[in-house]
């Protein structure tokens, strides 16, 4: 149970934040999946699929997940040559190789049709599951119990599901369904794989405090035009750094980059509190703004960081 408690907690940080640019023409600065879909493309995982466009509506084929999949984890894909395990499977396809490292290392096994379906849709249950076997993903009790609507408790797909949902790679919705039989589109797999390598990378500072920068300039790019979005990514922003700040609490650096996300969402709240007219709270929210920038001030190693404070603390006199 504490091994499900650790990962779950962490995964609550790999969320849906926005960016101050774009690669592609149809990935808008607001779109939630900017950062996943960055990730993905910067990393070479994915890419444009028509001029330059990352279509992230677009479904895959089970081939073509199976082919992420392996990629994305540095699978090694043998030469393929006479059976490749599946009968509409040819050892000339292009996927070929990537099927069959994934068959050899347990991530898809045999149906007992011997078929693969290599160009039918993948589906969200499908492709979490693929993810999950590819970090070794342990079914433990995972299946046991329904923790969905629509994820029946010992379902082939329940414990993939289950800890799909749980840990944040995939969203349900209101009503608590995480629709397993649905494709999972481009935009999707780009949000699984970003949050995969988050959880594998949750002990590696180098790795979190890339992304953690990353959100801070998209949280800035929006602070002024869209306090919605903002108020999102500096929620995601101090998970990130608190991640950070519990791998390393003696870095100062690392303290003073945690204290400036609390600053930031201190200073959202302060901002959205003025304009639903909560002066009262709004002084609240700016006196803590300004204490925590401080704070941040005193402990950073680094001029960089000393001068975002200092800005930190002019925004918040003007709530």
């Amino acid at each position: 149970m504490r091994k499900k408690t650790v990962i779950i907690a962490f995964l609550s940080l790999a969320l849906a934040c926005t960016a101050a640019a774009s690669s592609f023409d149809d990935i808008l600065v607001s779109n939630p999946l900017l950062v996943p879909i960055d990730f993905v493309t910067d990393s070479g995982y994915m890419g444009a699929l028509s001029g330059n466009n990352f279509e992230q509506g677009q479904a895959l084929t089970r081939a073509q997940a199976v082919e992420i999949v392996v990629d994305t984890h540095n699978i090694a894909t043998p030469p393929v040559s006479g059976s490749t395990g599946f009968d509409d499977v040819l050892s000339s396809d292009s996927y070929a190789p990537s099927i069959v490292a994934a068959l050899n290392e347990g991530i898809i096994q045999s149906s007992p049709d011997n078929k693969f379906y290599p160009v039918r849709t993948v589906t969200r249950a499908e492709f979490a599951k693929m993810v999950l076997l590819a970090n070794s993903f342990q079914v433990n009790n995972w299946g046991e119990d329904q923790l969905y609507a629509d994820v029946p408790a010992h379902a082939w797909f329940a414990p993939y599901l289950n800890y799909a949902g749980k840990a944040g790679l995939l969203r349900a919705d209101r009503d608590g369904n995480l629709y397993p039989s649905t494709m999972i589109n481009r935009g999707e797999v780009a949000d699984v794989i970003f949050k995969i390598k988050l959880i594998v990378n949750r002990t590696d500072n180098t790795f979190l405090t890339q992304f953690a920068q990353d959100y801070q300039d998209q949280l800035e790019a929006n602070l002024d035009s869209n306090l919605v979005t903002a108020k999102n990514i500096a929620d995601k922003l101090v998970s990130i750094t608190q991640q950070t700040y519990r791998n390393t609490p003696i870095d100062r650096g690392i303290v003073a980059r945690a204290k400036i996300a609390r600053a930031y969402n201190f200073l959202i709240n302060g901002k959205v509190a003025k304009i639903h007219n909560l002066l009262t709270r709004a002084q609240e929210w700016k006196a803590l703004t300004i204490s925590k920038a401080q704070e941040a001030n005193s402990v950073a190693n680094s001029q960089s960081f000393k001068n975002k404070a200092t800005e930190i603390v002019q925004l918040a006199s003007e709530i």
